[in-house]
C-alpha cells in the first residue's frame, strides 16, 4: 500500500511539473509573439528625449543622507506626461534605462531612479528607487509615444522590456544606466538617445 502511495505521489509531482512546464512556456511563445508583432508596427523607438531633470540639493540627517529632485517623463512628441517629484535616500542619484533590440530595431524605455551613496553604482540601493513604468503604461496602451495606433504595441514591448515575469530574453534585452552625479543642483538636464542606442545628458 506504501509503495502505491509513493508512486501516486511521484506521478503526480512529475505531472505537476510537466503541467507548470508546458504553461511557462505556452507563456514565453505568447510574450515573443506579441513582442514581434508589436515591433513590426514601430520602427526604431530612439532619437528622442526621455527625461528632464533639476536636482534641488542633498541634505543630511541622523537616519542617513537624502537628495532631492524632479524628474518629467517625455513622449515622442516632446510632450510632458508626468513629473516625479520628490527625495531619494543617498548622497546622489541614477537613472536606469531598459532596452529591448529585437528586429533590428531599438526601444528603450525609463524603469527606475534610485539614490545611491557612491558615485560607482550600488545594485543593492535600487531597491529604495521609484519605479517609472507605472507612469507611462496605463490601460494596456504606453504614452511614451504619441501616436494612438501605436501607443498599445508599444505597451506590449515595454512590458516584455520590465521582465515582471521571468522569461528567457536571449539577451535581447539590456539594462543602462546614467550616473547624475555630475548634476549641477536647480540645473535643467535632458536625457536623450542617439541613431546608435547612445543615452547622452546635457545641460539645458
Amino acid at each position: 500500500m506504501k509503495e502505491i502511495n509513493k508512486k501516486l505521489i511521484k506521478k503526480s509531482f512529475w505531472f505537476a511539473l510537466l503541467i507548470i512546464l508546458f504553461t511557462y512556456l505556452f507563456f514565453t511563445f505568447i510574450s515573443y509573439t506579441k513582442l514581434f508583432y508589436s515591433a513590426k508596427k514601430i520602427d526604431s523607438f530612439n532619437n528622442k528625449e526621455f527625461l528632464r531633470i533639476k536636482i534641488y540639493g542633498s541634505s543630511s540627517l541622523p537616519d542617513g543622507n537624502t537628495i532631492s529632485g524632479t524628474f518629467s517623463i517625455i513622449d515622442s512628441k516632446g510632450s510632458e506626461i508626468a513629473v516625479i517629484e520628490r527625495s531619494w535616500q543617498g548622497s546622489y542619484l541614477a537613472v536606469e534605462f531598459l532596452t529591448v533590440n529585437v528586429l533590428n530595431k531599438s526601444f528603450s524605455f525609463p524603469s527606475s531612479i534610485y539614490g545611491k551613496e557612491k558615485i560607482l553604482d550600488d545594485k543593492k540601493s535600487k531597491k529604495n528607487g521609484t519605479s517609472l513604468e507605472k507612469y507611462y503604461n496605463e490601460n494596456g496602451k504606453c504614452f511614451l509615444i504619441s501616436s494612438r495606433k501605436l501607443q498599445r504595441a508599444l505597451y506590449n514591448i515595454s512590458i516584455f522590456a520590465q521582465e515582471k515575469i521571468p522569461l528567457v530574453d536571449f539577451g535581447i534585452i539590456k539594462k543602462n544606466t546614467i550616473d547624475l552625479s555630475n548634476c549641477e543642483f536647480n540645473k535643467y538636464y535632458s536625457i536623450t538617445q542617439d541613431s546608435r542606442g547612445n543615452f547622452i545628458l546635457q545641460e539645458l
